[in-house]
């Protein structure tokens, strides 16, 4: 009879984490693309407006000139997917940096007092 009572009131806990757990991915998911999204307009944006896509086909075609002198010899290939890739890696790294801060400051804020009351006294 024990068993089953912890059992029935382990289930509304286990419902909830299990819930909370979908939850997060479903946000954490949401964050990353949109962040993204908002981090590739931005760089397409700059990456267009001043014609540096001119500039750096130029440099690769001409090879070291004067008016380049000191910049090494780059050919870019695929911008876009170049610039999609990276900002999705940014995103998703800086999402996994802070939220693991916020969880570290939240575990120390909810366990922290336990731990000072159980500490041996000296």
């Amino acid at each position: 009879a024990g068993f089953h009572r912890q059992l029935w009131d382990f289930m509304p806990i286990a419902a909830a984490s299990t819930l909370a757990s979908v939850y997060d991915g479903y946000l954490t998911t949401m964050w990353d693309l949109r962040w993204r999204e908002e981090l590739v307009r931005d760089f397409v944006g700059l990456w267009l407006s001043d014609k540096s896509y001119l500039f750096a086909a130029r440099r690769a075609a001409n090879g070291p000139e004067s008016e380049f002198e000191g910049l090494p010899n780059i050919n870019i290939d695929n911008f876009d997917q170049r610039i999609v890739e990276d900002t999705g890696i940014f995103a998703s790294s800086s999402r996994a940096l802070i939220c693991g801060a916020l969880a570290a400051a939240m575990r120390l804020v909810v366990f922290g007092p336990a731990l000072l009351r159980t500490a041996p006294t000296a």
